[in-house]
Protein backbone atom coordinates (compact mmCIF):
# COMPACT_ATOMS: atom_id res chain seq x y z
CA UNK A 1 0.00 0.00 0.00
CA UNK A 2 1.52 3.31 -0.85
CA UNK A 3 0.10 6.56 0.29
CA UNK A 4 1.31 10.34 -0.22
CA UNK A 5 3.15 10.75 3.17
CA UNK A 6 1.64 12.88 5.46
CA UNK A 7 3.30 14.53 8.45
CA UNK A 8 2.17 15.84 11.65
CA UNK A 9 3.50 19.61 12.56
CA UNK A 10 3.11 19.96 16.31
CA UNK A 11 3.52 23.52 15.86
CA UNK A 12 0.19 23.54 14.15
CA UNK A 13 -1.40 20.67 15.06
CA UNK A 14 -2.34 19.93 11.77
CA UNK A 15 -0.71 17.54 9.02
CA UNK A 16 0.90 18.39 5.86
CA UNK A 17 2.15 16.43 2.54
CA UNK A 18 5.59 16.03 2.97
CA UNK A 19 7.52 17.25 -0.06
CA UNK A 20 11.22 16.77 -0.66
CA UNK A 21 13.19 18.65 -3.69
CA UNK A 22 9.43 19.77 -5.65
CA UNK A 23 8.26 15.81 -5.31
CA UNK A 24 5.61 14.26 -3.05
CA UNK A 25 7.25 11.55 -0.38
CA UNK A 26 5.20 8.65 -0.48
CA UNK A 27 4.85 6.24 2.48
CA UNK A 28 4.29 2.71 2.15
CA UNK A 29 4.03 2.12 5.82
CA UNK A 30 1.62 2.81 8.03
CA UNK A 31 2.07 5.96 9.43
CA UNK A 32 -0.15 7.95 6.86
CA UNK A 33 -3.22 5.53 6.93
CA UNK A 34 -2.93 5.56 10.70
CA UNK A 35 -3.45 9.47 10.63
CA UNK A 36 -5.91 9.46 8.39
CA UNK A 37 -7.89 6.54 10.26
CA UNK A 38 -7.66 8.84 13.75
CA UNK A 39 -7.74 12.28 13.05
CA UNK A 40 -10.82 12.14 10.17
CA UNK A 41 -14.10 12.75 11.84
CA UNK A 42 -16.23 9.74 11.82
CA UNK A 43 -19.85 10.42 12.23
CA UNK A 44 -21.52 10.18 15.25
CA UNK A 45 -23.99 7.56 15.81
CA UNK A 46 -27.94 8.95 17.09
CA UNK A 47 -26.95 7.99 20.55
CA UNK A 48 -23.79 9.02 20.99
CA UNK A 49 -23.31 12.44 23.00
CA UNK A 50 -21.83 15.39 21.39
CA UNK A 51 -19.56 17.80 22.82
CA UNK A 52 -20.79 21.19 24.15
CA UNK A 53 -24.38 22.14 22.56
CA UNK A 54 -22.99 21.18 18.90
CA UNK A 55 -25.73 19.44 17.03
CA UNK A 56 -23.02 18.47 14.26
CA UNK A 57 -22.16 14.64 14.24
CA UNK A 58 -20.10 15.51 12.07
CA UNK A 59 -18.26 12.58 9.35
CA UNK A 60 -16.44 12.53 6.34
CA UNK A 61 -19.07 13.81 3.37
CA UNK A 62 -17.29 10.94 0.71
CA UNK A 63 -18.85 8.13 3.25
CA UNK A 64 -21.98 9.37 2.02
CA UNK A 65 -21.41 9.01 -1.87
CA UNK A 66 -20.09 5.05 -1.98
CA UNK A 67 -22.41 3.37 -3.71
CA UNK A 68 -24.10 0.42 -1.61
CA UNK A 69 -22.78 0.40 2.04
CA UNK A 70 -21.24 3.45 3.43
CA UNK A 71 -17.53 3.63 4.55
CA UNK A 72 -16.60 4.89 7.41
CA UNK A 73 -13.36 6.48 7.86
CA UNK A 74 -12.07 7.84 10.73
CA UNK A 75 -12.49 8.11 14.36
CA UNK A 76 -15.08 9.46 16.80
CA UNK A 77 -12.12 11.09 19.12
CA UNK A 78 -13.65 14.40 17.97
CA UNK A 79 -16.34 13.15 20.42
CA UNK A 80 -14.04 14.10 23.14
CA UNK A 81 -13.15 17.65 22.42
CA UNK A 82 -14.18 18.43 25.95
CA UNK A 83 -13.72 15.85 28.21
CA UNK A 84 -11.80 16.05 30.99
CA UNK A 85 -8.95 13.25 31.35
CA UNK A 86 -10.30 10.29 33.38
CA UNK A 87 -9.95 6.73 33.19
CA UNK A 88 -13.92 6.79 31.76
CA UNK A 89 -12.06 8.75 29.27
CA UNK A 90 -8.90 7.33 28.23
CA UNK A 91 -10.83 3.57 27.48
CA UNK A 92 -13.06 5.49 25.01
CA UNK A 93 -9.84 6.78 23.15
CA UNK A 94 -8.57 3.45 23.04
CA UNK A 95 -12.03 1.94 21.77
CA UNK A 96 -12.16 4.61 19.21
CA UNK A 97 -8.83 3.77 17.97
CA UNK A 98 -8.97 0.32 17.83
CA UNK A 99 -12.56 1.18 15.81
CA UNK A 100 -10.70 3.49 13.66
CA UNK A 101 -8.39 1.37 12.78
CA UNK A 102 -10.15 -2.42 12.56
CA UNK A 103 -10.37 -1.50 9.01
CA UNK A 104 -6.68 -2.53 8.28
CA UNK A 105 -7.21 -5.89 9.83
CA UNK A 106 -10.29 -5.87 8.02
CA UNK A 107 -8.57 -5.07 4.83
CA UNK A 108 -5.31 -7.47 5.34
CA UNK A 109 -2.93 -4.43 5.28
CA UNK A 110 -2.33 -6.24 9.40
CA UNK A 111 -2.51 -9.20 11.36
CA UNK A 112 -3.35 -6.81 14.53
CA UNK A 113 -3.28 -3.29 16.30
CA UNK A 114 -2.03 -2.70 19.68
CA UNK A 115 -3.09 0.35 21.27
CA UNK A 116 -1.61 1.61 24.29
CA UNK A 117 -3.00 4.97 25.82
CA UNK A 118 -1.31 6.85 28.77
CA UNK A 119 -2.12 9.84 30.91
CA UNK A 120 1.43 11.37 31.24
CA UNK A 121 -0.18 15.06 33.42
CA UNK A 122 -3.13 16.61 33.97
CA UNK A 123 -3.46 17.58 30.52
CA UNK A 124 -1.36 15.59 28.47
CA UNK A 125 -2.80 11.91 26.52
CA UNK A 126 0.09 9.84 24.56
CA UNK A 127 -1.23 7.27 22.02
CA UNK A 128 1.17 4.57 21.20
CA UNK A 129 -0.17 1.92 18.35
CA UNK A 130 1.84 -0.72 16.89
CA UNK A 131 0.50 -2.81 13.50
CA UNK A 132 2.02 -5.77 13.15
CA UNK A 133 2.10 -5.80 9.16
CA UNK A 134 0.59 -9.50 7.48
CA UNK A 135 4.59 -10.54 6.78
CA UNK A 136 5.11 -10.04 10.77
CA UNK A 137 6.69 -6.56 10.80
CA UNK A 138 6.17 -4.30 13.31
CA UNK A 139 5.69 -0.81 12.51
CA UNK A 140 5.06 1.83 15.38
CA UNK A 141 2.95 5.45 15.35
CA UNK A 142 3.14 7.76 18.12
CA UNK A 143 1.31 10.84 19.51
CA UNK A 144 2.75 12.47 22.34
CA UNK A 145 0.36 14.44 23.18
CA UNK A 146 -2.81 13.61 21.61
CA UNK A 147 -5.09 15.26 23.88
CA UNK A 148 -3.94 18.78 22.49
CA UNK A 149 -4.51 17.51 19.13
CA UNK A 150 -8.05 16.30 19.84
CA UNK A 151 -8.69 19.97 21.76
CA UNK A 152 -6.90 22.21 19.14
CA UNK A 153 -10.37 22.45 17.07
Amino acid sequence: MTDIKMVFEPTEQAFDLNIVDGDLVMDQGVETPTHVSLFTDHRASEDDDLPGAQNDRRGWWGALAVIGEPVQVGSKLWLLERAKITSISLAFVEDFARDALKWMIDEGLAMAVDIEVTRLSADKVALQIVITRRNGAREGVAYDNLWRSINAA
